[in-house]
């Protein structure tokens, strides 16, 4: 008898604990971030390279997929034969030998 409360007090103490100890370990809040201060982002990799131009691998293109805009996307929930979706640009044009492509900017 004396060895189940002995282990009933042990599960309370344990129990009592981490509840109090949640209470000190709460993350505080984050503050406001005002305009022009830094971007923090947190990522499991290091990026190679922050040029866009040069940059094949996750870690950085997820950075600039959030940073850089493009002229277009694809829109991948239509069903149309030609799905881009206009971002920067408005519409292009392409010549008649297909060698000069003009885009027409918002």
């Amino acid at each position: 008898m004396e060895r189940n409360y002995i282990i009933a007090l042990v599960v309370i103490v344990i129990i009592v604990g981490s509840a109090g100890a949640m209470i000190f370990l709460a993350p505080s809040p984050l503050p406001t971030p005002a305009r022009g201060d830094t971007i923090i982002w947190e990522t499991i990799g290091n990026p190679e390279y922050m040029d866009p131009h040069v940059n094949y691998e996750s870690f950085g293109s997820w950075i600039h997929y959030n940073v850089y805009e493009t002229l277009y996307t694809y829109g991948w929930d239509s069903a149309d034969t030609n799905p881009t979706v206009p971002l920067l640009a408005e519409s292009y044009e392409v010549s008649s030998d297909g060698l000069n492509w003009t885009f027409h900017l918002r």
